[in-house]
């Protein structure tokens, strides 16, 4: 089985100790239920046929049941420490998996977010990991306990052979009636899952939607709790529906299940109790036979309960290994580099001469499974320290461009060139570390004030307090009780602390400034929130302490950005006009347009 390779093939590069463990178990948990059917028999067998004094058997009663009681006690303990150190080393293996998987998912291509196949994809594999008892998981448990269950089931299957054939080959029957039933309910389950994954997701994003504290404003000030509701109840009702008729059929296959041990008992009990009655047995063989019938039937089924969970649990697990196996899971999913840009080749972040050359050809994009062109024929060259603004209406593909830019997403057409080399040639590493972006919807984590600037948990204190002055956050951080080290958010801190708009812009430039070895600066309007005047005067700070970057910067106005070397006006996806700000307004074009309406605009709130 191809989920069982895989997980041995795991433990044998992770841990070695754990096949022996495996081994170890298989012997003593095989040896251990003979122990409570032997022992039982030899001591009626011993009472029935005492000839001698009753001291003598007293003490033979006695001398057996030690034996055996140390046998059972040395069983159970040995069991019970493997099982615990198993399940210690088998979650290390676990862990391992999961930390594969989610560094796959923090450094996948960014187009995947969008595609909810790719997302369905990751989702079963990190529910084929992440719960000790199913997955990979239930697999490693399983597999501690099967192979001395499958000893014990042959052992017993060897006992019964010398009194009948026949009566073997009926448990065996019933046995296997027993495997089909219990893969079909299996079965069943599986399905009833994947049926109901897409209305339990949506119901989960609702959930999580009612717990943002920002949706919350929302949900007071407008009582959208009924609005909810209704959504809420529609997908209950869906899944309600599912299991209904899930219920019916395992309520079916269940029934079937008692009727066929029902009739198992009755046939191997009269048959016993014939054999009894007949004096082909005595009652020592009696209680052996009928207690031996009990445990190999309980082991049997336990047995194929333990098949039939890892054949479930490997239908989980190959979801991940099919990802496994379309992606490495330990290397970048963007493959190998054709070319390195690192950041040690560069000196100091002021030097203009390191700046970055940019180059954008010919370039065309379309989301994915979308026949619009957001972008169509785009050209144009940055030169090394050169500023650009992106401006344009809504929609026009500003921010689009800032994405292709950040390698989020291939062009469908073109190309992009940084100092002459395709993007998408570059180590993926060392091109993020040249690469200084702020979007506007720039995430702010539920961790420290110090973690969310230098995204690290070992930050380089002086260049950690150098950016924060530099970002004028320095007051924001002294106002707050444990400094740099408070949380930020109420997620993982009840205590955690909620920043203003204008606090998160400072933060994030802090972030910005934080990251030295960045060379290009991409700023896709990380100051809408903010008026006018804000931001201009945070766009301005950019531009005075990014000297020497080579910058693009997105603004819905246009006013705060006149101290870029040139603007690049898009409309309909396309390049409209190209110039500075003095040329492009003197042209009377779109952007003189766009640029009068605002400043009426801004005149008219102002005498309001």
């Amino acid at each position: 089985m191809r989920a069982t390779r895989f997980l041995f093939g795991k433990i044998w590069q992770y841990d070695k100790r754990m096949i022996g463990m495996i081994v170890l178990f298989s012997v003593l948990s095989a040896v251990y239920p003979f122990i409570w059917v032997y022992v039982p028999t030899a001591i009626i067998r011993l009472a029935s046929q005492a000839t001698g004094a009753v001291t003598d058997v007293r003490n033979e009663l006695f001398l057996l049941l030690g034996v055996a009681a140390v046998l059972a006690v040395a069983c159970t303990s040995a069991l019970a420490y493997l099982r615990g150190n198993y399940r210690m080393r088998m979650n290390n293996i676990r862990y391992r998996l999961i930390r594969e998987l989610i560094r796959y998912g923090l450094s996948m291509p960014y187009e995947n977010t969008l595609n909810r196949d790719k997302l369905d994809e990751i989702q079963r594999a990190y529910e084929a990991v992440y719960a000790p008892w199913q997955g990979a998981g239930g697999i490693m448990l399983t597999l501690l306990q099967v192979f001395g269950t499958a000893v014990a089931v042959v052992g017993f299957v060897g006992v019964f052979l010398s009194l009948s054939l026949w009566m073997m080959l009926l448990i065996l029957v019933v046995i296997a009636l027993n495997l089909l039933f219990n893969h079909n309910l299996s079965n069943l389950v599986h399905r009833e899952w994947d049926e109901m994954r897409p209305t339990y997701r949506k119901i989960e994003s609702l959930f999580r939607e009612q717990q943002d504290p920002l949706a919350r404003k929302d949900f007071l000030s407008y009582s959208l709790h009924g609005l909810f509701k209704s959504y809420t109840d529609r997908y209950i009702l869906d899944m309600r529906f599912i299991l209904e008729s899930v219920l019916k059929r395992k309520v079916g296959w269940q029934t079937a299940l008692a009727l066929v041990d029902l009739v198992k008992d009755a046939v191997v009990y009269g048959w016993l109790i014939s054999l009894y009655l007949r004096g082909d047995i005595d009652i020592a063989l009696f209680f052996f036979y009928s207690s031996g019938v009990i445990t190999f039937v309980a082991l049997a089924q336990q047995l194929m309960f333990d098949l039939t969970s890892i054949r479930r649990d490997a239908g989980k697990l190959s979801s991940y290994i099919e990802l496994s196996q379309s992606v490495s899971l330990t290397d970048s999913p963007y493959g190998k580099p054709a070319a390195t840009l690192s950041p040690s080749s560069f000196s100091t972040k002021s030097d203009a001469e390191d700046a970055i050359t940019v180059d954008i050809r010919n370039v065309s994009f379309r989301y994915p499974g979308t026949e619009h062109w957001v972008l169509r024929d785009v050209n144009l060259s940055i030169k090394a320290g050169e500023k650009i603004a992106l401006v344009g209406e809504n929609g026009s593909g500003k921010t689009t461009l800032v994405m292709l830019l950040s390698r989020l997403y291939r062009p469908s057409e073109g190309e992009i060139l940084f100092n002459g080399i395709n993007i998408w040639d570059y180590d993926e590493d060392d091109f993020r570390a040249l690469l200084g972006v702020v979007f506007q919807d720039a995430i702010i984590l539920p961790f420290s004030i110090s973690e969310n600037i230098t995204l690290s948990s070992n930050p380089d204190e002086v260049r950690l307090q150098k950016a924060i002055d530099s970002a004028a956050f320095t007051s924001t951080v002294s106002l707050q009780k444990n400094g740099l080290d408070t949380t930020l958010l109420r997620i993982l801190d009840d205590e955690g602390v909620d920043l203003s708009g204008g606090q998160r812009q400072k933060l994030f430039l802090s972030r910005a400034l934080y990251k030295d070895t960045s060379r290009i600066l991409l700023l896709d309007e990380p100051t809408a929130a903010l008026d006018a005047l804000a931001e201009q005067e945070l766009y301005q700070h950019y531009h005075e302490l990014t000297e020497g970057q080579t910058s693009v910067f997105v603004s819905h106005r246009l006013a705060s950005t006149q101290f870029c070397d040139r603007v690049a006006f898009l409309s309909d996806g396309k390049i409209a006009e190209l110039g500075s700000h003095e040329e492009l307004f003197a042209r009377g074009g779109l952007y003189h347009d766009m640029y009068e309406i605002q400043a009426k605009n801004y005149r008219m709130e102002g005498g309001g």
